[in-house]
């Protein structure tokens, strides 16, 4: 089991190890660049525009610029959807108002999304390598893919909680390869 964590702020290529058994485990992070945007794949983020030159409207706020074109976030439109849908859950959450609830949602998307775009927060996978003695068997034992990192308001404990529950998978792969390698078939 890893007890060592990833860092509340994690970066490409970061890893954490643990031996079990033998076997010298290594987790690290990939930055994951076939990800979607979150408004694209993520039913809590809307209300974003494609870039446009035009000018903000009403209920909006500028998410991002670029050489003049901008993309902007329908807060208004989000606090309405938010409405309806019910918003964020949480502890923070608790005792507002519905009204409270939507507007306070639509301003955590908002912050979630602002912090996206300024490359604060990114998603990854979680790749596990299983060596022994030095030597390694399964460079790609396990992974997982398309996992937030450095999300806001995040210590990136689930990063670690992903490389524990892949552990397992791992080691099979890493056994199947030294048995693979140990096994000559008879032959010399």
């Amino acid at each position: 089991m890893f007890t060592e964590k990833f860092g509340k702020y994690a970066c490409d290529g970061d890893s954490i190890s643990c031996g079990v058994d033998g076997f010298k485990v290594t987790a690290r992070i990939v930055h994951d660049d076939s990800g979607d945007a979150p408004w694209d794949n993520d039913c809590m983020f809307g209300g974003v525009s494609k870039w446009t030159t035009r000018n903000k409207r009403p209920g909006e706020r500028t998410l991002c610029e670029d050489r003049g074109s901008r993309r902007f976030y329908d807060f208004a439109g989000q606090v309405a959807h938010y409405r309806k849908e019910g918003g964020w859950g949480g502890p923070e959450f608790e005792g507002m108002t519905p009204g409270q609830k939507a507007a306070a949602s639509a301003e955590r998307s908002f912050k979630v999304l602002r912090a996206w775009v300024q490359d604060e927060w990114w998603y990854v996978g979680v790749s596990l390598k299983v060596s022994r003695n030095g030597v390694t068997l399964a460079k790609h034992a396990a992974s997982l893919w398309g996992i937030e990192c450095n999300y806001p308001d995040s210590d990136n404990s689930y990063l670690t909680e992903v490389a524990n529950e892949l552990l397992s998978e791992a080691l099979d792969n890493g056994r199947e390869a030294l048995a693979a390698v140990c096994d000559c078939g008879g032959e010399a």
